[in-house]
């Protein structure tokens, strides 16, 4: 008896502790700045920005980036086969929230130049 209330204590703490949402902890890295600062200058490149464009698309990658590293940090120590069946779906995630905010940010003129040079 003692036995088996110990095994099912084990058993109870065990499905608890695997439960628990991984804490996340994102951070403006230099490598995530670096990252969406390339990404900016890109498009920058291609429509010639205004600064406050700029300053808004730069915002639109960070925000991504850091997107990134949270997945990046809750897919590390998971099978291969599962951070593989997951990301095709989170790759669409990340490009849909950049094109929402530079459907926001961009002249049609600009997005019709960014749309012919992203084919």
């Amino acid at each position: 008896m003692r036995r088996s209330i110990l095994t099912l204590s084990f058993a109870a703490f065990a499905v608890l502790a695997s439960a628990q949402e991984r804490q996340v902890k994102v951070a403006d890295t230099p490598q995530i700045k670096a990252k969406a600062e390339e990404r900016t200058e890109l498009v920058h490149r291609t429509v010639n920005l205004s600064e406050a464009q700029r300053a808004q698309v730069l915002d639109a990658y960070l925000e991504v980036e850091r997107y990134r590293d949270a997945l990046r940090q809750r897919f590390e120590g998971q099978p291969a086969e599962v951070v593989e069946g997951d990301m095709p779906g989170q790759y669409k995630v990340m490009d849909e929230m950049v094109e929402t905010r530079l459907n926001a940010v961009l002249t049609e003129e600009q997005l019709k130049v960014w749309h012919e040079a992203a084919k």
